[in-house]
């Protein structure tokens, strides 16, 4: 396109531009004039990746810059903490200042919502998503810094938003990132422990009132000893039979009475050693029992070591985490962004729209422009050309012809 195209475009749609041009900073201006002004809460967070994410957790090789930085991030905008903040100021119910572009707006809401164009919502929702977009948290290049920032119309409401934001997320990282209930635990654990082990020293004074340890054991000797003189008479008796087998038939009484006695001495030999059983059995479950405690009372002394130390971590700082609030949000002084800047913006804006939506319309334009696109349409040659009349020009010659 030559500089002559462009003149010729220019001169083309002087008119819808500068309409166009007018009715969008018009528009703007009246936005920038009766809206209400935004202020901008700043605050910054410090993350030390290289401490252990609470004082009570076990120590963990340190994370990335940037995971933990965006792990702490996310957990900033996890939806427990805004509807914390939500819950804790009910801005939903705050006095709203009177603004003809802010009641236009919720009406039209309301309209749409009637008409089903949207979905209704609770206005504590509302506030939860609308908290979501405004809250801005950004990690610093090559540091450990979270810088945040929160925008809205009333200054006091940003800052306060802001600092209740981030107290709220102090809270939740040390809640996401601790042990809890750890000194219960063990409690409940050391309850259980000291109940069985009641248990198990209750059974073992039971048997041991039936009969005592060292009667067991007196028993248990005296068995030991009437068994082997019970074998000895058994070898007598044995030799005896084969002594008369050699004088008598087998079927001989003197035959069978000795069978008879080695019988009953052989009786007499297995209830011993059956009692002798029963003893062994009772003394083995005194000494499993009595094992049984012992270990019980080893897991009771290392369990009550540890809920000591639980209840020393639990009494820790809750504060002494990775995470530290360097500068808490102030109340901001002035808009975020000044009138002017924003008149300059809406000038260039304006005046870019108007170009490019001068420039579509040119692009679809197929009206001929000039008698050189009468004879490239045409292929005719030009002979002629009679220039447009204007307005003064048709009532001269309309004056003309009446005077004829």
């Amino acid at each position: 396109m030559s500089k002559r195209d462009l003149f010729i475009f220019l001169f083309k749609w002087k008119m819808f531009m500068a309409a166009m041009f007018l009715t969008c900073l018009s528009v703007a201006s009246a936005l920038i004039f009766f809206g209400a002004p935004g202020y901008t809460a700043t605050a910054t967070v410090l993350v030390e990746r290289n401490r252990p994410p609470v004082l009570r957790s076990t120590p963990e090789p340190a994370m990335d810059l940037a995971e933990a930085l965006n792990t702490e991030a996310e957990i900033m905008l996890s939806y427990s903490v805004l509807e914390r903040v939500v819950d804790t100021l009910k801005p939903y119910d705050r006095p709203r200042k009177p603004s003809v572009l802010g009641d236009a707006v919720q009406s039209l809401r309301a309209w749409m919502e009637d008409v089903g164009l949207l979905y209704p919502q609770a206005p504590r929702d509302r506030w939860i998503d609308q908290l979501k977009r405004n809250l801005k948290v950004k990690a610093s290049i090559d540091a450990s810094i979270l810088r945040l920032s929160l925008g809205d119309t009333d200054p006091g409401w940003a800052a306060q938003l802001l600092n209740t934001t981030i107290k709220e997320y102090l809270a939740e990282h040390v809640r996401v990132f601790s042990s809890r209930d750890t000194a219960r635990i063990f409690r409940e654990r050391l309850d259980a422990i000291q109940g069985e082990m009641r248990g198990r020293r209750g059974e073992l004074a039971r048997l041991k009132q039936q009969q005592s340890v060292a009667a067991i054991e007196e028993t248990k000797r005296d068995l030991v000893r009437r068994i082997g003189d019970a074998s000895g008479l058994q070898l007598t008796v044995r030799g005896e039979i084969e002594t008369l087998l050699l004088r008598f038939e087998p079927g001989h009484r003197e035959v069978e009475l000795a069978r008879t006695r080695l019988a009953l001495q052989q009786a007499t030999e297995a209830q011993m050693r059956e009692k002798l059983a029963r003893l062994e059995a009772q003394a083995t479950q005194l000494d499993e029992l009595s094992l049984q405690i012992s270990s019980l009372e080893m897991a009771y002394r290392d369990y009550s070591r540890r809920l000591d130390e639980a209840r020393l971590t639990d009494a820790a700082s809750a504060n002494a985490t990775n995470v530290v609030a360097i500068d808490m949000a102030r109340l901001p002084d002035k808009p975020g962004t000044s009138r002017l800047l924003l008149l300059l913006v809406s000038f260039a804006a304006s005046l870019l729209l108007a170009l490019l939506v001068a420039a579509v319309l040119e692009y679809f334009d197929r009206r001929m422009a000039s008698p050189q696109d009468a004879q490239d349409i045409l292929d005719l040659p030009d002979l002629g050309s009679v220039r447009m009349l204007g307005r003064r020009d048709r009532a001269n010659a309309l004056r003309g012809q009446s005077a004829v």
